[in-house]
């Protein structure tokens, strides 16, 4: 099983504008920066605290979320296809357990 989590100061990493779809990322381990769209703020808004499985996530996102920002998505998937590039650029931490 897999858990997902964020880097720690995350918040520090990040700069967001109001109401643009995307926002910079800049991943300090390896010096890059990288240009992310707002599903990966959303992840960071429901993934504070422990390490989450992609479950986990995936119920906290439709908990949470505004249902609009997944309009009709299968979350499950897009998760799928977004965790393991986001762990690829330093914005998710992936631990085996």
């Amino acid at each position: 099983m897999t858990k997902w989590r964020l880097p720690e100061r995350l918040k520090d990493m990040v700069l967001a504008w109001e109401g643009e779809d995307h926002f910079v990322f800049f991943d300090a381990s390896s010096g890059d920066t990288h240009l992310l769209s707002v599903f990966a703020l959303l992840l960071a808004e429901v993934m504070e605290g422990d390490g989450l499985t992609q479950t986990e996530i995936r119920q906290r996102l439709l908990d949470q979320a505004d249902p609009e920002l997944l309009s009709g998505a299968d979350v499950s998937q897009v998760l799928e296809m977004h965790m393991p590039r986001l762990a690829e650029v330093g914005f998710l931490l992936e631990q085996a357990v």
